[in-house]
């Protein structure tokens, strides 16, 4: 089977020849940088190479490297631009709220609409825009955007905006300034200058749907010790709890009695806040901890666009969901590389 090696993330990439014809002919119909019916993905890796000077589908960018026609203000038209939905989840936010800032930075002469949720054709066409990106969170669409938009993924881009220094960044109704309020209270109110903040992902809703994301029982037993034990050395002052997640209830994860002695200082701030004030609160104090520990999830995210100093997660599906954030703050793993012993030479690492 023939293959290549991708020149940015250096993996071999095998292809199979496929229908080469039926590819073209795509290619053809639509300006899409991957046509969304495809009757053989793997040429299409080929393709992509070919086009691009060596990358493959999992690297190629287009926002990030400029590949679009740039719209320059002619008097006093100006040109539209219209993004569809990437994404509304706390991690989709932060992970696309870069690519909503440098866009808008990069083409200042264009009129940029940022739509939410799946758009009609109709809505789309009010905007006239010159040029619609498709992000793809969808398979699908209206026709109109399926033939003419260009097609990115928002990890590859936000993973290529990492690479050229610009990070994850907060949405804008989650920044907080110097004097957050409930940062400060819980400062004066434990006396504490360090803390970490652990997040035990626990899921409402049914058990079985929830509890392939949720946080393993044995993850937080061993990582609670690991830290009683680190307190008891001076590395910190306390354990501040974090998430909008359900109390843990011993079916997803053990209740936090029991597996620690009363030496160690735990702030349980689960379910503090509701909404958007919620968010920028916890966002605020990730910020301010020594480090950000917990699965795979959208705290996460806000935890390394927060500007938290150390960040270790595990249990992401792909690489390419890794928070994004400068060299030295993630420590992090895919599924089949999130083992226990790992986790806790990360943690012991950043405390000591």
């Amino acid at each position: 089977m023939p293959e290549f090696v991708c020149q940015t993330c250096r993996n071999t990439i095998s292809y199979g020849l496929g229908d080469s014809i039926s590819i073209k002919e795509q290619l053809k119909q639509s300006k899409l940088s991957m046509p969304l019916v495809m009757t053989n993905t793997m040429c299409y890796d080929q393709w992509i190479y070919n086009q691009t000077g060596g990358e493959c589908t999992s690297c190629f960018s287009r926002i990030a490297k400029d590949r679009y026609p740039v719209n320059v203000r002619d008097g006093y038209k100006v040109y539209c631009t219209v993004f569809s939905d990437m994404g509304m989840s706390v991690g989709d936010l932060c992970m696309n709220q870069v690519i909503r800032d440098e866009y808008v930075r990069r083409n200042p002469d264009e009129m940029v609409v940022f739509l939410e949720g799946m758009t009609g054709l109709d809505e789309i066409r009010e905007y006239n825009p010159v040029k619609v990106f498709w992000a793809n969170l969808f398979t699908g669409g209206p026709e109109w955007v399926i033939r003419d938009a260009y097609w990115f993924a928002v990890t590859n881009e936000a993973t290529e905006f990492a690479r050229q220094g610009h990070y994850a960044r907060l949405p804008m109704q989650w920044r907080f300034d110097d004097n957050t309020k409930p940062l400060s209270d819980l400062m004066q109110r434990f006396d504490m200058d360090r803390y970490v903040v652990f997040h035990l992902r626990n899921q409402l809703g049914d058990p079985k749907k929830s509890a392939a994301k949720n946080i393993k029982p044995h993850f937080v037993y061993s990582i609670f010790k690991l830290l009683q034990n680190r307190f008891k050395s001076g590395m910190f002052d306390a354990v501040v709890l974090v998430g909008n997640d359900s109390v843990a209830n011993g079916y997803d994860v053990p209740t936090i009695e029991g597996i620690i002695d009363d030496s160690l200082p735990i702030v349980d701030l689960r379910n503090r806040w509701e909404g958007d004030e919620s968010l920028k609160n916890i966002a605020a104090i990730c910020s301010n901890a020594v480090m950000t520990i917990g699965r795979d999830s959208g705290i996460i995210q806000l935890a390394a666009a927060a500007g938290c100093p150390k960040v270790v997660a595990w249990d992401f599906n792909t690489r390419g969901w890794f928070p994004k954030a400068p060299d030295g703050v993630l420590s992090a793993w895919v599924e089949d590389e999130s083992r226990l012993e790992v986790v806790l030479e990360a943690v012991k690492g950043v405390l000591g």
